[in-house]
Protein backbone atom coordinates (compact mmCIF):
# COMPACT_ATOMS: atom_id res chain seq x y z
CA UNK A 1 0.00 0.00 0.00
CA UNK A 2 3.03 2.13 0.58
CA UNK A 3 4.47 1.86 -2.35
CA UNK A 4 1.13 2.36 -4.31
CA UNK A 5 0.53 5.56 -2.51
CA UNK A 6 4.50 6.71 -3.54
CA UNK A 7 3.68 6.07 -6.91
CA UNK A 8 0.70 8.02 -6.88
CA UNK A 9 2.15 10.87 -5.28
CA UNK A 10 5.36 10.78 -7.87
CA UNK A 11 2.45 10.32 -10.55
CA UNK A 12 0.61 13.58 -9.26
CA UNK A 13 4.23 15.93 -8.96
CA UNK A 14 4.73 14.79 -12.60
CA UNK A 15 1.61 16.13 -13.80
CA UNK A 16 2.26 19.19 -12.14
CA UNK A 17 5.28 19.81 -13.64
CA UNK A 18 3.82 19.20 -17.11
CA UNK A 19 1.05 21.50 -16.51
CA UNK A 20 0.16 23.69 -19.43
CA UNK A 21 2.47 27.02 -20.43
CA UNK A 22 1.21 30.35 -19.14
CA UNK A 23 -0.12 31.70 -22.34
CA UNK A 24 1.74 34.50 -24.11
CA UNK A 25 0.62 38.20 -23.51
CA UNK A 26 -1.35 39.19 -26.76
CA UNK A 27 -0.21 42.55 -28.07
CA UNK A 28 -3.79 44.07 -27.00
CA UNK A 29 -3.26 43.10 -23.36
CA UNK A 30 0.62 44.23 -23.71
CA UNK A 31 -0.70 47.73 -25.12
CA UNK A 32 -3.31 47.86 -22.34
CA UNK A 33 -0.88 46.97 -19.56
CA UNK A 34 1.72 49.86 -20.56
CA UNK A 35 -0.38 52.17 -21.68
CA UNK A 36 -3.98 52.11 -21.13
CA UNK A 37 -7.20 51.02 -23.39
CA UNK A 38 -6.44 52.23 -27.11
CA UNK A 39 -9.29 54.57 -28.84
CA UNK A 40 -9.23 55.28 -32.32
CA UNK A 41 -13.09 56.13 -33.19
CA UNK A 42 -12.76 56.14 -37.32
CA UNK A 43 -9.74 53.44 -37.41
CA UNK A 44 -8.21 54.63 -39.83
CA UNK A 45 -4.64 54.91 -37.93
CA UNK A 46 -2.26 52.41 -37.16
CA UNK A 47 -0.23 51.84 -34.36
CA UNK A 48 2.19 49.31 -33.24
CA UNK A 49 4.30 48.01 -29.88
CA UNK A 50 8.17 48.00 -30.30
CA UNK A 51 9.36 47.55 -26.77
CA UNK A 52 8.07 49.96 -24.41
CA UNK A 53 7.23 52.53 -27.27
CA UNK A 54 4.18 53.19 -28.69
CA UNK A 55 4.17 54.42 -32.72
CA UNK A 56 1.12 55.86 -34.64
CA UNK A 57 0.60 56.93 -38.16
CA UNK A 58 -1.38 59.02 -38.85
CA UNK A 59 -3.23 59.17 -42.54
CA UNK A 60 -3.63 62.85 -44.17
CA UNK A 61 -7.24 63.36 -42.89
CA UNK A 62 -7.86 65.48 -39.90
CA UNK A 63 -7.85 63.81 -36.88
CA UNK A 64 -8.37 65.53 -33.73
CA UNK A 65 -9.27 64.87 -29.76
CA UNK A 66 -12.77 66.90 -29.04
CA UNK A 67 -13.69 67.60 -25.77
CA UNK A 68 -17.35 68.36 -26.43
CA UNK A 69 -19.57 65.23 -25.53
CA UNK A 70 -21.64 65.55 -28.94
CA UNK A 71 -18.28 65.66 -30.83
CA UNK A 72 -15.69 63.90 -29.41
CA UNK A 73 -13.00 63.52 -31.58
CA UNK A 74 -11.74 61.30 -33.99
CA UNK A 75 -8.04 61.08 -32.53
CA UNK A 76 -6.26 58.01 -31.88
CA UNK A 77 -5.63 57.61 -28.05
CA UNK A 78 -5.45 55.82 -24.62
CA UNK A 79 -7.64 56.01 -21.58
CA UNK A 80 -7.36 54.91 -18.09
CA UNK A 81 -9.63 56.06 -15.40
CA UNK A 82 -7.87 57.30 -12.31
CA UNK A 83 -9.21 58.55 -9.05
CA UNK A 84 -8.08 61.46 -7.00
CA UNK A 85 -4.28 62.98 -7.74
CA UNK A 86 -2.15 62.03 -10.00
CA UNK A 87 1.17 62.28 -12.23
CA UNK A 88 1.22 61.27 -15.78
CA UNK A 89 4.35 61.31 -18.03
CA UNK A 90 5.09 60.60 -21.20
CA UNK A 91 7.97 60.86 -23.77
CA UNK A 92 6.81 62.21 -27.18
CA UNK A 93 8.22 62.72 -30.68
CA UNK A 94 6.25 63.58 -33.34
CA UNK A 95 7.88 63.16 -36.66
CA UNK A 96 8.73 66.20 -38.60
CA UNK A 97 6.06 67.47 -41.49
CA UNK A 98 8.50 69.94 -44.03
CA UNK A 99 5.37 69.52 -46.39
CA UNK A 100 2.31 70.13 -44.11
CA UNK A 101 0.09 73.07 -45.64
CA UNK A 102 -1.63 74.03 -42.40
CA UNK A 103 -1.74 73.87 -39.16
CA UNK A 104 -0.27 71.22 -37.70
CA UNK A 105 0.19 67.61 -36.33
CA UNK A 106 0.47 66.94 -32.59
CA UNK A 107 0.38 64.30 -29.63
CA UNK A 108 1.19 64.49 -25.77
CA UNK A 109 -0.73 63.66 -22.58
CA UNK A 110 -4.15 64.59 -22.10
CA UNK A 111 -6.58 64.60 -18.68
CA UNK A 112 -9.99 64.81 -18.74
CA UNK A 113 -13.49 64.39 -16.81
CA UNK A 114 -16.88 63.11 -17.42
CA UNK A 115 -18.28 66.63 -18.29
CA UNK A 116 -15.32 67.01 -20.46
CA UNK A 117 -13.08 69.41 -19.84
CA UNK A 118 -9.82 68.54 -20.87
CA UNK A 119 -6.48 69.70 -19.80
CA UNK A 120 -3.74 68.40 -22.35
CA UNK A 121 0.39 68.99 -22.25
CA UNK A 122 1.33 68.47 -26.21
CA UNK A 123 4.19 68.83 -28.43
CA UNK A 124 3.19 70.46 -32.06
CA UNK A 125 5.21 70.25 -35.48
CA UNK A 126 4.09 72.80 -37.41
CA UNK A 127 4.58 73.82 -40.90
CA UNK A 128 8.51 73.34 -42.22
CA UNK A 129 9.91 72.19 -38.93
CA UNK A 130 8.79 74.46 -35.80
CA UNK A 131 8.62 72.74 -32.72
CA UNK A 132 6.83 74.02 -29.88
CA UNK A 133 5.56 72.93 -26.36
CA UNK A 134 2.14 73.92 -25.71
CA UNK A 135 -0.61 73.64 -22.96
CA UNK A 136 -4.51 73.89 -23.20
CA UNK A 137 -7.73 73.90 -21.17
CA UNK A 138 -10.74 72.92 -22.92
CA UNK A 139 -13.69 74.03 -20.98
CA UNK A 140 -17.38 73.05 -22.02
CA UNK A 141 -19.31 75.80 -23.65
CA UNK A 142 -15.99 76.98 -25.42
CA UNK A 143 -15.95 76.09 -29.41
CA UNK A 144 -11.82 76.33 -29.12
CA UNK A 145 -9.02 74.78 -26.78
CA UNK A 146 -7.36 78.27 -24.70
CA UNK A 147 -3.45 77.58 -25.76
CA UNK A 148 -2.33 78.80 -21.72
CA UNK A 149 1.63 78.24 -22.46
CA UNK A 150 3.58 77.98 -25.35
CA UNK A 151 7.61 76.91 -24.81
CA UNK A 152 10.32 76.41 -27.65
CA UNK A 153 10.83 72.70 -27.85
CA UNK A 154 14.06 71.15 -27.14
CA UNK A 155 16.14 69.30 -29.49
CA UNK A 156 15.34 65.27 -29.27
CA UNK A 157 12.40 64.25 -27.47
CA UNK A 158 10.80 66.10 -24.42
CA UNK A 159 9.17 64.20 -21.31
CA UNK A 160 5.57 65.62 -21.15
CA UNK A 161 4.20 65.63 -17.51
CA UNK A 162 0.39 66.51 -15.96
CA UNK A 163 -0.09 66.46 -12.31
CA UNK A 164 -2.89 67.04 -10.29
CA UNK A 165 -3.25 67.87 -6.49
CA UNK A 166 -6.98 68.53 -5.53
CA UNK A 167 -8.53 71.11 -7.86
CA UNK A 168 -5.34 71.71 -9.40
CA UNK A 169 -3.75 70.40 -12.57
CA UNK A 170 -0.45 71.63 -14.21
CA UNK A 171 1.76 70.89 -17.14
CA UNK A 172 5.65 70.54 -17.78
CA UNK A 173 8.02 69.16 -19.67
CA UNK A 174 11.61 68.21 -19.06
CA UNK A 175 14.63 67.04 -21.41
CA UNK A 176 16.01 64.47 -19.04
CA UNK A 177 13.02 63.65 -16.44
CA UNK A 178 14.82 65.08 -13.38
CA UNK A 179 14.76 69.33 -14.11
CA UNK A 180 11.07 70.24 -15.07
CA UNK A 181 9.85 73.89 -16.63
CA UNK A 182 6.36 74.52 -15.89
CA UNK A 183 3.63 75.24 -19.00
CA UNK A 184 0.82 76.33 -16.91
CA UNK A 185 -1.41 75.51 -13.77
CA UNK A 186 -4.79 75.61 -14.04
CA UNK A 187 -8.00 75.67 -11.50
CA UNK A 188 -10.02 72.40 -12.91
CA UNK A 189 -13.81 71.49 -12.04
CA UNK A 190 -12.90 67.85 -12.23
CA UNK A 191 -14.95 65.24 -9.93
CA UNK A 192 -12.85 62.57 -8.44
CA UNK A 193 -12.59 60.60 -11.22
CA UNK A 194 -10.88 61.71 -14.94
CA UNK A 195 -9.55 59.67 -17.50
CA UNK A 196 -5.84 60.22 -18.42
CA UNK A 197 -3.80 59.08 -21.70
CA UNK A 198 -1.86 59.66 -24.15
CA UNK A 199 -3.01 61.22 -28.06
CA UNK A 200 -2.01 62.12 -31.92
CA UNK A 201 -3.88 64.71 -33.64
CA UNK A 202 -2.93 65.72 -37.37
CA UNK A 203 -4.33 68.34 -38.94
CA UNK A 204 -0.94 69.20 -41.08
CA UNK A 205 -3.16 67.68 -44.89
CA UNK A 206 0.12 65.32 -44.92
CA UNK A 207 0.82 62.01 -43.56
CA UNK A 208 2.33 62.29 -40.00
CA UNK A 209 3.93 59.98 -37.26
CA UNK A 210 4.46 60.20 -33.63
CA UNK A 211 6.25 57.69 -31.08
CA UNK A 212 5.31 57.60 -27.67
CA UNK A 213 7.58 55.85 -24.47
CA UNK A 214 8.02 56.06 -20.78
CA UNK A 215 4.70 56.53 -19.99
CA UNK A 216 4.16 56.37 -16.24
CA UNK A 217 0.74 56.37 -14.18
CA UNK A 218 1.50 57.01 -10.42
CA UNK A 219 -0.54 58.24 -7.14
CA UNK A 220 0.46 59.57 -4.10
CA UNK A 221 0.98 56.59 -1.24
CA UNK A 222 -2.17 57.11 1.12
Amino acid sequence: MTRLLLLALAAAACAVVVAAPIPEESDADRLYRLYGRWVHPHRSCKHQLVGSALRVALPAESHALGHRAEAPGNAPRTATVVAGDFTVVVKVAVTPQPAARSLAASAGLYAASDRDEFVTARQYAGVGREFTLQDHHLVPGRQLASMTARAAAPAGAPLLRITRKGATAATAWSEDGKNWNALYEHEVGWDERVTVGVFAENRSGVPAGVTFDRFTLTQPKK
